[in-house]
């Protein structure tokens, strides 16, 4: 399918959608031999969203005011990223208004929580039994995403890697 695309929109960028979306977005770089910037993953905006509501609904403010993603993939390896989220332009993890209720660490673990077993979620309410249980948070408090050289890095050099960007005309 990825081929004949070319055939009739040689400048395209591709976006991927789907799962394992770093594993199928390294497929389709290398089959179709494009360039990175043209070739794009996009596993984790669903449950960015997901996270961006429930931050919202939690501090009491219109979702468009809040700004936070997960990163990774699907599931059981993603993460917030909330040293980089915010409320309007006060970072979420100096949230303390006065009338609403704080953001905690058991609160945005709970948040965290729920994004990432929501996957889950809809497949049990589909009939599906998931192979693998639902995530036990209190298992995965203090996960960060390392960046650079070191061993979860080494020897990784071809894979796609999951990073915020602006994407415009041309891809990244």
């Amino acid at each position: 399918m990825l081929p004949p695309l070319l055939e009739v929109a040689p400048d395209a960028v591709v976006v991927v959608v789907s799962n394992p979306v770093d594993v199928i977005t390294y497929a389709a770089l290398k089959i179709l031999g494009l360039p990175r910037n043209q070739v794009l993953g996009s596993g984790t905006v669903l449950d960015s969203s997901r996270l961006r509501a429930l931050i919202a609904a939690h501090c009491g403010v219109a979702v468009q005011s809040v700004h936070a993603y997960i990163a990774g993939e699907r599931d059981d390896s993603e993460i917030p990223l909330w040293t980089s989220a915010t409320v309007g332009a006060v970072p979420l993890l100096e949230w303390n208004d006065q009338q609403q209720l704080p953001m905690t660490a058991a609160d945005r673990d709970d948040l965290a929580g729920q994004v990432i077993n929501a996957g889950y979620r809809i497949l049990h309410g589909k009939g599906h039994q998931p192979r693998r249980r639902p995530r036990d948070d209190a298992n995965h408090r203090g996960r960060s995403l390392r960046r650079g050289p070191g061993p979860a890095r080494d020897g990784l050099r071809r894979c796609a890697d999951t990073v915020r960007a602006v994407i415009e005309q041309v891809g990244l």
